[in-house]
């Protein structure tokens, strides 16, 4: 994060050279670097930024595509609310694609193979729960990651820890205890949690004033949730 600081500074602070109408800048983990910049004093009142990332409804779209192309009747193609009739479990299979195309099709794919047909008019419910738990388990979390996390052993280890709290938010004092760790050891687990994306601060404090942190990762929270402690 700083040294993209560092090198997009000269750029974030040339007004001239950002009204340029034919001239964008992509940055991934946005969020993480404006923090940074913000620390530099860089301004974000004088531009605005624009997220580039996939709505839902632009996915559901992308895959109806697909799915027509699949269809054998093109008159009455399978769709995605034709196989996942259920809304709520349509928002499940939206929250775990996390606006992703290649996440939700990976998906999608995990709860074919339950299945156990190709010729698939509407996802069964029991196909529907062992699909998001494979796909969780089997994510790419690794590739998700920039290459400044290390090894992916490293990020694994991590993940299953954080699996192992049994908590999709937590304070210090909580992974303290949990983990029977001293503070100062705690701190640089958080911090690296952080480094790894895994964790975020929380908008809201404990009654105490206590920090909370949040798991990031929409498919980590899914196995928290179901008591699920490790991805083998």
């Amino acid at each position: 994060i700083e040294k993209v600081t560092t090198f997009m500074y000269d750029f974030l602070t040339d007004n001239n050279l950002l009204y340029t109408s034919k001239l964008s800048i992509v940055v991934s983990l946005w969020s993480e670097v404006k923090k940074s910049l913000n620390k530099r004093g860089v301004r974000f009142d004088k531009f605005k930024e624009i997220d580039i990332r996939w709505t839902n409804e632009e996915l559901v779209e992308m895959m109806n595509k697909r799915l027509l192309y699949y269809s054998v009747d093109k008159k009455t193609p399978v769709t995605l609310s034709s196989l996942v009739t259920n809304e709520n479990q349509l928002a499940v299979i939206m929250e775990l694609a996390d606006r992703s195309p290649r996440s939700l099709i990976n998906l999608l794919g995990y709860i074919l193979y339950e299945e156990h047909t190709n010729n698939v008019r509407e996802f069964s419910v029991d196909a529907l729960t062992k699909g998001y738990m494979m796909y969780c388990r089997k994510f790419d979390y690794v590739s998700a990651q920039p290459s400044r996390t290390g090894k992916g052993s490293d990020l694994t280890a991590w993940i299953t820890r954080l699996l192992r709290i049994k908590l999709s938010q937590f304070t210090l004092e909580q992974y303290m205890a949990h983990f029977n760790l001293k503070k100062n050891t705690a701190l640089k687990h958080i911090e690296t949690l952080i480094q790894f994306n895994l964790i975020r601060d929380s908008l809201y404090q404990t009654d105490s004033g206590d920090i909370k942190y949040d798991v990031c990762d929409p498919r980590i929270r899914y196995l928290i949730n179901r008591g699920i402690q490790d991805l083998d």
